[in-house]
C-alpha cells in the first residue's frame, strides 16, 4: 500500500510519502455484513453469483501512530520520492503496530 500520511498539524503539500509492505501467509477472517446490516456466517456456493464488497480501511492500520512517530521515521528515495517505507526491514517499530491492525482495517459486505 502506498499513499501520503495526512494528518490535521501536516500541511497537505508536506505530507510524507509511505509505502507499508506486509508479507506474510495468514488468513483474514472477515465479518460480513449482510444486505439487511446484520453480521452472519456466509457461505459461498459454486454458482452464487452475489458480489461481495471487501473494504480496506487504511486509516484503521494507521490509528494508533502518531505525528511524531511519522516524523521521526527513516526515510528513503523511492522512484525519487524521499518516502517513509514500513516493512521487515524498514521502521520495524512501525511495521510492528501496523501489521498487529491488519485483521481491523478489513471489512466486507454483500
Amino acid at each position: 500500500m502506498s499513499g501520503a500520511y495526512n494528518y490535521s498539524n501536516i500541511p497537505e503539500n508536506a505530507a510524507p510519502a509511505i509505502l507499508f509492505e506486509h508479507i506474510a501467509q495468514e488468513n483474514i477472517t472477515l465479518k460480513v455484513k449482510g444486505t439487511n446490516g446484520s453480521i452472519n456466517d456466509f457461505i459461498i456456493k459454486k454458482d452464487d453469483k452475489r458480489d461481495l464488497n471487501i473494504i480496506f480501511n487504511a486509516g484503521t492500520l494507521f490509528e494508533t501512530i502518531n505525528v511524531g512517530q511519522i516524523i521521526a521515521a527513516d526515510k528513503k528515495e523511492v522512484n525519487g520520492v524521499n518516502t517513509i517505507v514500513i516493512n521487515n526491514g524498514n521502521n520495524q517499530d512501525l511495521n510492528i503496530l501496523i501489521s498487529s491492525r491488519i485483521h481491523q482495517a478489513f471489512s466486507a459486505s454483500f
